[in-house]
């Protein structure tokens, strides 16, 4: 079991170099598309090498999937969906961030949540959402490739394959030249990708040998690619031969994966070695990093790409992909380091945490308390023995909700209850009392509005400069205010300002 552990290790850093190669390629391979086709064949024809890596990964996925041990659905979900999600929004954020900055692209919620859902925020995301559709029914593909018998499985995998890869690749080069067949035969295509799980399963469950007629037909094409990439660019580029549900693509990836498997005793240097069995958690991560880094690069060589002759772009493809390859596994690695660590050290930095947020506190009481010593003028017309009264009551209220916690408010049904009811007195009180604003927030109210709506703000309002916290309020509510003008909420400011008050309430409530 160990060394087809190592195998499968080696195998994923083996397909996560051939993804980042690709996509260094295919810098180039725009480079030449229009101006030398010889050269755009060529890297094309070395591109095509490159594009058994996203097949490994699903083929890796069904290895890994299928020999899980029984989970219910619901610990599934949570435990290996929810982790894809999360990743999978957090580098969207990112990467939608970088495309704000760098490429100036405008700010709008909703075309964010668009990219979001069609995989579109960054090139390379588009594997994100398949794999986390295939995820959500691999607990029931699951039995289909365990109770399926080795013929059937592979009769099952040739099926999907011709009518998924071969009608693909038949439709789309029918298609180039303007004959439109075999349309609605074609498989969706995540019902291809899911294919690769299975195809992983086969060849990792059965004894399959490398036979010359897998090696002449991975050869012919690899050959093929270039020519048939050729043929169907006719005035924009079209990789529909070198994606993943080519048919081209197919046969060498099935000879990559039983080499590795064949040749799973070959050791490398024991450091090597001990790198990939203690790093191999990364390179999920080095996935979704790795274009940033190489965008990142692209920018700042620019002007060496565009100038560059074949001799020195082979050169730059060699730099761009060690030194992306290098800093997305140091960040990757560093990634996991940082989870690891705040794992271990929750509880203490939980403690921590909770001492700022005291200190803080402290220090913002300390700050009123001198401002009703040294400035009374405000506080004169306050009755003080109602004041004091109203301060025992509530200290009294409070201590008797300490003191009621172990009896009442542990049961789930109360807290639920007092939720609700808290939370309806807030909308009735809102809604008998709510007025325009005046007096200090009034002023920051409209002082935020105009920042949100306005594209030349009167940055110079006295008001602002009053007290530091004019800035920062104002400040805040303009970042709410700007969230609901790209919402489509430019006449509901003030209730956008009352929720975000309910919800600051609630949170404290809650806590």
């Amino acid at each position: 079991m160990k060394d087809r552990i190592k195998y499968l290790d080696k195998l994923r850093f083996f397909a996560i170099f051939c993804i980042i190669m690709l996509h260094v390629l295919s810098i180039f391979r725009w480079k030449y598309f229009s101006v030398n086709t010889p050269n755009f064949l060529f890297i094309t024809l070395i591109d095509s090498l490159t594009r058994v890596g996203i097949p490994i990964f699903f083929m890796l996925t069904g290895i890994l999937m299928f020999q899980k041990q029984e989970e219910n659905y619901k610990e599934f979900f949570q435990k290996r969906v929810l982790k894809l999600i999360y990743s999978y929004f957090f580098a969207c954020i990112i990467y939608y961030g970088y495309n704000i900055i760098v490429k100036k692209v405008p700010i709008s919620i909703y075309e964010f949540l668009k990219e979001v859902t069609a995989g579109t925020v960054e090139y390379h995301l588009w594997y994100m959402p398949v794999i986390i559709l295939i995820y959500l029914l691999i607990p029931f593909i699951k039995k289909i490739a365990e109770n399926l018998k080795q013929e059937e499985l592979r009769n099952m995998i040739g099926i999907v394959f011709v009518l998924s890869n071969v009608f693909i690749g038949i439709s789309s080069l029918l298609a180039a030249n303007n004959y439109y067949l075999l349309q609605s035969f074609t498989l969706p295509n995540l019902i291809g990708y899911m294919n690769y799980l299975f195809l992983g399963y086969y060849l990792y469950k059965y004894d399959i040998k490398i036979t010359k007629k897998l090696v002449f037909l991975s050869i012919i094409s690899i050959i093929l690619i270039p020519l048939s990439t050729y043929l169907v660019s006719k005035e924009s580029m079209n990789d529909v031969f070198l994606d993943s549900l080519s048919l081209f693509v197919f046969y060498p990836s099935c000879l990559a994966f039983i080499c590795f498997k064949n040749h799973k005793n070959i050791e490398f240097h024991k450091k090597i070695e001990n790198f990939i069995q203690k790093n191999v958690d990364s390179i999920f991560y080095v996935y979704l990093i790795h274009v940033l880094i190489l965008s990142i690069i692209q920018n700042i060589c620019l002007k060496i790409i565009e100038n560059a002759s074949l001799g020195m772009d082979f050169l730059l493809i060699i730099t761009f992909w060690l030194i992306t390859t290098i800093i997305s596994f140091l960040l990757a690695i560093m990634w996991i380091r940082l989870k690891q660590w705040i794992k271990k050290y929750y509880e203490k930095l939980s403690i921590i945490f909770i001492y700022i947020i005291s200190f803080l506190f402290i220090i913002f009481f300390i700050l009123v308390l001198g401002n009703l010593l040294l400035n009374p003028y405000h506080f004169i017309k306050l009755n003080r023995l109602e004041t004091g009264l109203g301060i025992v009551g509530i200290i009294g209220f409070y201590y008797l909700l300490y003191k009621a916690q172990n009896k009442i408010w542990k049961n789930q049904y109360v807290n639920i209850i007092s939720i609700i009811i808290f939370i309806l007195l807030q909308i009735i009180m809102i809604h008998m009392f709510a007025v325009k604003p005046t007096w200090d927030f009034g002023s920051v109210y409209e002082i935020a509005k105009e920042f949100a709506l306005s594209a030349h703000p009167n940055i110079g309002n006295p008001y602002l400069y009053m007290c530091d916290n004019n800035i920062a309020i104002s400040l805040l509510l303009d970042f709410v205010f700007k969230i609901g003008v790209l919402l489509g909420l430019k006449h509901h400011l003030l209730s956008l300002g009352i929720t975000l008050n309910i919800i600051m309430i609630d949170i404290s409530y809650l806590y």
